[in-house]
């Protein structure tokens, strides 16, 4: 566990207490299968969230959804609510097991920024079984958790994106600005 101070009514649970492992019964695709287009999206340990596409039904992750996708090397983490075929080695298919008391976007939301040690490319799945989750008193908190976070990442991502377009303003008001100064227009 890492050294943040929880509140006097909030618990640990070990990872493994609340959280199952699950498999895909078609396997996993390699990358040399990936489509630039197709039928079903690929989830894979990458950074994309979608990393290509395939039409082969056979590939497809059975459920239940949603799913939390772990990178067991590369530490990615991804929520995963639609239909996927799951792409190449290394991805960890990971689900609360009891809705009710442990929350899935909660447990993604907290694995995203687990205190996990890095291996580099070693496989990390062992070390998340030594994990213990900090959760609160209802199930009712964590989904008010989950909203405020989503809340605050969707004015984020808005921010940045006022950001680049002002970027994009200056960078194309810069060169004539200069063009007027060096005139003596100013």
């Amino acid at each position: 566990m890492s050294d943040i101070e929880l509140p006097d009514d909030w618990t640990t649970i070990p990872f493994e207490r609340y959280i199952c492992r699950l498999r895909s019964n078609g396997g996993t695709l390699k990358k040399k299968e990936y489509k630039e287009n197709g039928t079903f999206p690929i989830v894979d340990q990458g950074q994309l969230l979608v990393a290509g596409f395939t039409d082969k039904t056979d590939y497809l992750f059975q459920g239940p959804y949603p799913v939390i996708v772990f990178g067991d090397h590369s530490k990615n983490v991804k929520y995963i609510d639609f239909k996927f075929a799951v792409g190449a080695d290394g991805v960890v298919l990971l689900r609360s097991k009891d809705e009710n008391k442990l929350y899935s976007k909660y447990f993604y939301h907290w694995l995203k920024n687990a205190p996990i040690h890095n291996l580099g490319y070693s496989r990390h799945y062992k070390l998340l079984k030594e994990l213990e989750i900090p959760i609160p008193p209802t199930i009712e908190e964590q989904h008010r958790i989950v909203s405020r976070i989503e809340e605050l990442t969707s004015r984020v991502e808005k921010a940045k994106q006022v950001l680049k377009e002002v970027e994009e303003e200056i960078n194309n008001f810069t060169p004539s600005l200069l063009t007027k100064a060096f005139r003596g227009d100013l």
